[in-house]
């Protein structure tokens, strides 16, 4: 089955005791970068909502900054010191593509 939902409606539909969230929204201060309109401020306030009243579990990923913490108060948070693999490279290299010079396909 392939479900095209927003975690909004994702959640409650498949929410049962024996269910793992994994949860992994924009950064915070970071939300449009998706995209303009997917995903605002307002839209952690909703998901920590839905965090309390699922009966399953819930993982989030999400950057560690003060704002944050006070949005899941309440919540079990624990810190991972994580290394980027994109932050060891040269700015120059961030985000380029590189192709084959004679593609196969």
């Amino acid at each position: 089955m392939i479900e095209n939902l927003s975690y909004a409606e994702f959640i409650p539909c498949y929410d049962r005791p024996d269910t793992l969230f994994y949860c992994d929204p924009p950064y915070y201060d970071c939300e449009s970068d998706y995209g303009e309109g997917l995903f605002a401020k307002c839209d952690f306030e909703t998901l920590v909502q839905l965090m309390r009243q699922a009966s399953g579990k819930v993982l989030l990923s999400i950057n560690d900054k003060p704002a944050v913490r006070e949005i899941f108060t309440g919540l079990t948070q624990k810190p991972v010191t994580v290394t980027y693999s994109v932050a060891e490279k040269s700015p120059a290299q961030f985000g380029k593509r590189e192709r084959p010079a004679n593609p196969t396909c």
